[in-house]
């Protein structure tokens, strides 16, 4: 029996996918101490494809390229939601902003200091990218701060 190096479950020896979620695994026998065999299990991630569609969950509009592509295991089901649930309070946010900034600036110009505390606040949302990102190439599921609970895709 080996174990999934991602959700720790246990699979026979001649499984080359993990039933749990997804992960490829291989294993190479290797003769060792006298012609006593050993079965040394080597794991591989996910492709640098997958990985790279992943890491677009994080980049606003472009979720819907692994939405489309890669929805198939647990990670990328996660990875998806977290950029969704990104992308959609960037918008929020957005939008937020802008109403914002017509009505302080309408009221008057000594308001724009106001706006543009709002528009640093804005680096946030590229502080929260770089993290999801971070996520996706280390293969965690971590969820980001304060909006990361959100399920939007289960």
């Amino acid at each position: 029996m080996m174990m999934c190096p991602k959700c720790g479950a246990k699979m026979p020896d001649d499984v080359g996918i993990c039933s749990n979620c997804g992960e490829v695994l291989t294993s190479i026998s290797s003769h060792i101490h006298g012609g006593d065999s050993m079965v040394l299990n080597m794991h591989h991630t996910s492709s640098i494809t997958d990985n790279a569609l992943l890491c677009m969950s994080y980049l606003g509009f472009l979720v819907i390229v692994p939405l489309m592509f890669c929805k198939n295991t647990k990670l990328a089901r996660f990875h998806i939601n977290q950029g969704l649930v990104l992308f959609i309070t960037e918008l929020a946010y957005g939008a937020l902003f802008l109403f914002t900034r017509w009505l302080l600036l309408a009221i008057s110009l000594w308001l724009s200091v106001i706006v543009a505390v709002m528009a640093v606040a804005g680096i946030v949302f590229i502080i929260y990218a770089a993290m999801g990102i971070a996520g996706v190439i280390r293969g965690e599921t971590r969820e980001l701060p304060v909006i990361g609970s959100c399920k939007i895709i289960k």
